[in-house]
């Protein structure tokens, strides 16, 4: 990531926050063809369909109340995919296991459910 940091230092690009490059993308998607559009949503919508049937799964077999919890879980998952961008190359690994936590709080609602983007640290510092 250093590296491709001072890529696009060198270059004189800047790099962008997260905010900025879904507006960049929004605008190069914006630019395509009607059928590329159509394709990209189609593909989209499939993805989204997919992810609904996996979670379903899972959380039938774990005997969980599919009615509370399917909407929550498929929001959170989707929001974690997409946040999470491994750079492969740069040795990081593939699995998304490797950079999301999920926490339980023993309070609150299924409704009170949240993805927090960032960073965690353990309460004690090793040394």
């Amino acid at each position: 990531r250093a590296l491709r940091s001072s890529l696009y230092e060198n270059l004189g690009l800047a790099t962008f926050s997260p905010e900025a490059q879904a507006a960049q993308r929004a605008a190069f998607f914006s630019e395509m063809p009607g059928d590329v559009r159509a394709q990209r949503d189609e593909l989209r919508a499939y993805g989204r369909a997919h992810a609904k049937r996996f979670v379903r799964d899972r959380l039938r077999d774990a005997g969980v109340d599919l009615a509370v919890w399917e909407d929550i879980v498929v929001s959170l998952s989707q929001r974690a995919a997409s946040s999470v961008q491994p750079d492969v190359r740069d040795g990081d690994s593939i699995s998304i296991l490797e950079y999301v936590k999920c926490k339980t709080i023993p309070t609150g609602s299924p409704g009170d459910s949240t993805y927090v983007d960032g960073v965690a640290f353990r309460q004690r510092l090793v040394h």
